[in-house]
């Protein structure tokens, strides 16, 4: 591997165009056993590429800074609000989980 560290991956337009080509198979499959979820699979593709493409560029931005600091506080945010978000979706009860959150009412 001759990459260096600091270096990124650009994703070619083309092979942009062959991920989206390659979304025809299921959209073939769900109308031909009438599933009804071509909506929902164009929705999800179309609101995945824009957030992608927005956090993409904003972490591209915000590591551009140097900043160690700035980088260890952004991701933990993103850690935390990912774990609060996957337990919410699980139905996990937070407060029996993670004792600390309720440590307010018992103040």
């Amino acid at each position: 591997m001759s990459e260096s560290v600091n270096s990124t991956l650009d994703i070619q337009w083309i092979a942009m165009a062959v991920f989206y080509l390659l979304l025809l198979i299921p959209i073939f499959l769900f109308q031909r056993w009438q599933l009804g979820l071509n909506r929902t699979l164009i929705n999800s593709v179309l609101r995945m590429t824009l957030q992608l493409s927005v956090v993409g560029i904003y972490l591209h931005t915000l590591f551009g800074l140097q900043s160690v600091v700035i980088n260890i506080v952004w991701l933990s945010i993103m850690a935390l609000v990912a774990s609060y978000t996957i337990c919410k979706r699980a139905e996990v009860n937070l407060k029996r989980a993670i004792p600390f959150v309720n440590v307010q009412r018992s103040i």
